[in-house]
């Protein structure tokens, strides 16, 4: 999203596991231990164009993980 690359998006991660950590780009950018009961991590972070994974762990094993990455640009448009 250009433009944006100031602003701050929430992300929400639904999991069972209890503990979730955030990557951006390669990086660690946050961690929460999940409370007993509860299926919903929710993280406040910078908008930056490229790969954001959410890795989900039952203990010291990550069981999960999903990934989000910007689009590129637009190539072609077909009609």
């Amino acid at each position: 999203m250009p433009g944006h690359e100031k602003d701050s998006l929430q992300v929400r991660v639904f999991t069972r596991c209890h503990k979730v950590k955030l990557e951006l780009n390669g990086k660690i950018i946050a961690e929460q231990n999940l409370e007993k009961g509860s299926i919903i991590g929710t993280f406040k972070v910078p908008y930056t164009a490229g790969k954001l994974v959410g890795r989900c762990y039952d203990g010291d094993k990550e069981v999960a993980s999903q990934t989000l990455t910007t689009a590129g640009k637009p190539v072609a448009i077909r009609l």
